[in-house]
């Protein structure tokens, strides 16, 4: 059992206070775990497959491009909260089971298209959503590494 955070995984962040990593246990289980800086008072967790849709809107006589998150089957998500060694951050710690399946899709050069994923979803309140996407490549299979974590 990896009972240490380790954030050293590639990610990328558009949330700024928050952190995220996975880990695999050696039944094929992933836990999802997020940090962050302040706490989130959420609503609900869900976790399933979403499809992430990408495409251009026009707007008068330009256009920007939009990114819409969709969960397809959300289900309430089984999880740990915890506080950090800091004494203020927020540790929370969901279980995806073994729902990490490689993340499929086309996007074409346009930077229009789809991608379906696993997902966690994070409920907040006053309009704002936290969405956790891990990317899983169908090419290579997990490499999976048990780190001993000193007592």
């Amino acid at each position: 059992m990896v009972t240490s955070f380790n954030l050293a995984r590639t990610s990328f962040n558009l949330a700024s206070g928050h952190e995220e990593g996975y880990t695999v246990s050696q039944d094929g289980n992933t836990t999802v775990t997020v940090k962050s800086t302040s706490p989130m008072k959420f609503r609900a967790i869900n976790v399933g497959s979403a499809t992430l849709e990408f495409y251009w809107v026009s707007s008068g006589k330009s256009s920007h491009w939009q990114f819409t998150p969709t969960i397809i089957d959300p289900t309430s998500a089984q999880y740990a909260e915890t506080t950090g060694e800091d004494g203020n951050s927020q540790i929370i710690n969901v279980e995806l089971g073994k729902k990490m399946f490689p993340a499929t899709g086309l996007i074409n050069l346009n930077v229009t298209g789809e991608i379906r994923v696993p997902a966690v979803h994070f409920d907040l309140p006053n309009a704002y959503d936290l969405w956790v996407f891990p990317f899983r490549s169908p090419w290579f299979p997990w490499k999976i590494n048990v780190e001993k974590v000193a007592s």
